[in-house]
């Protein structure tokens, strides 16, 4: 069993911070995390003696502190916008108030489904003051994702973006609406803007709000009214109707896809990403001169904490990208003096690759951070020779708010490029047999976390909730590792039938559903590729239904409209059969050798009986594989 810190025990942690619950003040209860860091740090005042102390914040505190502490600093970036950290508070009153106005309470659950963005940024505060639940929605996800989600939280209001990168949201809500009685508002951020004085008829049509449909700006305006007093007089002078919220009341529900097929909602608290962002700022030693760029999209609680709320945590200046592009990302380094930066490791490799055609000063950099799969070796040690900066690789998922295990700046390059790290401060890690024992170390089993940074529970799902965390608190990942006798976590592979595609999780059973959905697909399985830039591709086996006219184009477009694009198959061959068991269960290891080694494929048909064949026949029979482009 291995502990986070060189004095951390989670015996001791745990107690302190049972006894400390019950010191509440206005919302904040006190609490004391041993750690490693003996450096005290104004704009980390968690840090005191190698103790971790002070009050754990709500979302919304955080950014009021930082108002405070920082009010003319600039607390965020994105494109051609600049907010201070007083104007982004502001943005999150407004808002916060103008939900209010529509009826919007503590306990609701909102969906947000917004590009990377200071509406984005502005909204998870905004909702985080209020009491509100928030319920996440990548941009990627479609029709069938969103309709369940949504369904399966009760939602009862969403904020979108009405168009991003080249998709339709307000199309595709329109559509849904009528299936989601529950859906009661829907507010939408556009572009397009009616010039005053505008016909309720015209601007509509301009900002291209479906009927029923609130334009995001109207519903800031009607904050403002509030804030004023015009509206509502009992309000704080920030604008914001008081309620009273405490570390451990629900803040989001994050889903991530699930092993059956269907998606999870992980039930997460205040405290996941206080505490994750507390623990990242430290083992980075971030100050508030650092400037961040984040690559990946904050519509996940757990990277909204460990980079935005850490941001505001300590003062530092976080620039956002609506779209990651290596060429772009590079270019802001350079323009914006970036010391702390964070992508996956596709996009390091696709950055790495960027700097042999083209120059770019990155002499600012001093941290890296990469997880969310694999990371090679070689790009670690690429990374750091060539941009200068000290990579750091991390394990944690959303369940635990990415709070897991990291390497540290002292490690030795050869612990950097082939660990996931130890545990952060506060949690704790075993590996397990099959029988959830814990093995020796150098034995490879299951990672099991532990720790205060734990989801509550997948909503709506005991079964599942009891399957992943037991009585004792142990989350168990489904990932195997190995312990060294240093203490230093090795990911070696999955017990769960998961893909890792450039940072995003893909489960086979969820692509299997919806390939199997289709009328003319009689049987699928899917199965994960190495890819040298991707991490894994996923490739999908399909057997046509008798006589259907399938082609590879009309299924893809199939998945695309009912799926996120980072799940769609990127390579599907028709085949005639699957391999099976004795006891019917598709054998995917032999599909995966299929793939991998170049077999002869089959003759084809001789001519012409191979032109009398029905396509979708001749290509299951030729076991032919197109490319998903």
């Amino acid at each position: 069993m291995v502990k986070g810190g060189i004095a951390q025990t989670f015996e001791v942690y745990d107690k302190i911070l049972s006894s400390s619950m019950q010191l509440y003040d206005n919302g904040k209860s006190l609490v004391t995390i041993p750690s490693e860091t003996s450096e005290v740090s104004a704009t980390n005042p968690q840090l005191e003696g190698g103790m971790m102390q002070g009050p754990i914040l709500t979302t919304g505190d955080v950014l009021e502190r930082a108002a405070r502490l920082w009010p003319n600093r600039e607390a965020l970036v994105v494109e051609d916008i600049r907010l201070t950290y007083t104007q982004l508070d502001r943005l999150a009153n407004r808002l916060a108030n103008g939900l209010a106005y529509l009826g919007i309470t503590q306990g609701d659950k909102v969906g947000v489904m917004l590009p990377n963005g200071p509406e984005f940024v502005g909204a998870y505060y905004a909702l985080a003051k209020m009491g509100v639940v928030i319920v996440p929605m990548n941009t990627r996800f479609r029709r069938r994702e969103v309709e369940y989600i949504v369904s399966q939280t009760e939602t009862s209001a969403l904020i979108i973006v009405d168009h991003f990168l080249g998709f339709n949201y307000v199309d595709l809500v329109a559509e849904l609406w009528p299936h989601l009685p529950g859906l009661r508002h829907v507010i939408v951020k556009g572009e397009k803007r009616c010039p005053e004085p505008c016909p309720e008829p015209r601007r509509r049509a301009v900002e291209g709000l479906a009927p029923g449909m609130l334009a995001f700006d109207d519903v800031t305006a009607r904050g403002d009214e509030r804030a004023s007093g015009e509206m509502d007089p009992k309000l704080f002078s920030s604008g914001v109707a008081k309620l009273v919220s405490r570390p451990d009341d629900v803040l989001a529900i994050c889903y991530t896809s699930g092993t059956t097929g269907q998606a999870k909602g992980a039930v997460l608290s205040h405290e996941v990403p206080f505490l994750s962002a507390t623990a990242y700022n430290e083992v980075m030693e971030v100050t508030e001169e650092d400037t961040i760029l984040i690559t990946l999209a904050v519509s996940q609680i757990p990277v909204f904490g460990c980079f935005v709320l850490a941001s505001a945590l300590a003062g530092m200046r976080a620039v956002l990208m609506p779209r990651f592009k290596p060429d772009a990302a590079l270019k802001l380094v350079e323009r914006e003096k970036v010391t702390y930066l964070i992508g996956v490791p596709t996009m390091w490799v696709q950055m790495l690759a960027q700097l042999d055609v083209a120059h770019y000063d990155l002499s600012s950099l001093r941290v890296g951070f990469a997880a969310g799969a694999p990371c090679p070796p070689e790009v670690v040690q690429a990374v750091e020779s060539r941009m200068g900066c000290t990579l750091h690789i991390a394990y944690g998922m959303t369940e635990t708010g990415a709070y897991g295990t990291m390497v540290r700046s002292e490690d030795s390059l050869e612990k950097r490029a082939h660990t996931v790290g130890r545990p952060l401060p506060g949690m704790e890690l075993k590996i397990v047999d099959e029988e959830r024992n814990p093995v020796p170390v150098g034995q490879r089993g299951e990672a099991a976390l532990r720790g205060r940074a734990l989801m509550k529970g997948y909503y709506k799902q005991p079964e599942a909730t009891a399957q992943a965390v037991d009585a004792d608190g142990w989350f168990y990942t489904g990932d195997l590792g190995i312990v060294d006798e240093e203490g230093y976590l090795h990911i070696v592979g999955r017990r769960t039938d998961m893909i890792l595609r450039g940072g995003y999780n893909v489960y086979a059973a969820e692509v299997e559903g919806c390939l199997l959905s289709h009328p003319d697909v009689g049987n699928a399985a899917v199965i994960g590729l190495p890819d040298p830039v991707l991490g894994e591709t996923v490739h999908a086996f399909v057997i046509p239904r008798a006589g259907a006219s399938l082609t590879v184009q009309a299924l893809v477009a199939y998945c695309r409209l009912e799926m996120a694009s980072y799940k769609v198959p990127d390579q599907i061959t028709f085949v005639s059969e699957l391999p099976l068991s004795s006891l019917g269960k598709v054998q995917k290891f032999v599909l995966k050798e299929k793939a991998l080694h170049a077999k002869q494929r089959p003759e084809p048909c001789p001519e012409p009986r191979r032109r009398a064949c029905p396509e979708p026949r001749r290509r299951a029979v030729e076991g032919r594989t197109e490319t998903v482009s």
